[in-house]
């Protein structure tokens, strides 16, 4: 979506238009629940997360301005919900197991957690540019310039991810 398309979708629900949302919500949902997961590892609270990011812009689009990069705007909206989502949690204390989920047999857990692990590894520019580059599909030069860093550095850090990640390859 251009940014000329998400701020006239912002202008349709200022003046009260609902459907205003609907091309916003198409376009970016899903990866805001992708981006949330990242952070949270929870499906569920992924679009919870992704849920209540729509809901905010549909309150608040009387309150913002002209948006130059939507990508980045949603993207960073959702990283602070998703953050404010894991310091929420953290301060719950779990007192019922019930109905915790079981992982599905044909799931390869070893590789997930592997792959959990080798993220931890990696800094927190290394896992945005995982989220725009690799979840989010976008390529090199827009990952660059969303993240406000040289194309080069971005060719850079995803030769490290590589290098990090290439154990993954042996893992069945």
């Amino acid at each position: 979506m251009t940014s000329e398309e998400f701020n006239d979708c912002l202008d349709r629900i200022k003046r009260g238009d609902n459907r205003g949302l609907e091309p916003i919500y198409l376009d970016y949902y899903e990866k805001l629940v992708l981006t949330a997961n990242c952070e949270l590892h929870d499906r569920w609270k992924a679009e919870e997360v992704a849920s209540s990011v729509m809901t905010a812009i549909f309150k608040n689009a009387a309150n913002y301005g002209r948006i130059k990069c939507p990508d980045a705007w949603m993207y960073k909206a959702v990283k602070f919900a998703a953050i404010k989502c894991k310091r929420s949690f953290r301060n719950e204390v779990l007192t019922d197991f019930e109905g915790s989920s079981q992982p599905a047999k044909d799931e390869k857990i070893t590789f997930r957690i592997a792959f959990r692990d080798a993220l931890k590894n990696c800094s927190e520019r290394q896992s945005e540019i995982i989220q725009l580059h690799f979840v989010y599909s976008l390529n090199i030069r827009k990952t660059a310039k969303l993240m406000g860093i040289s194309v080069s550095t971005v060719k850079r850090e995803i030769a490290v991810i590589r290098e990090k990640l290439r154990f993954l390859k042996n893992i069945e």
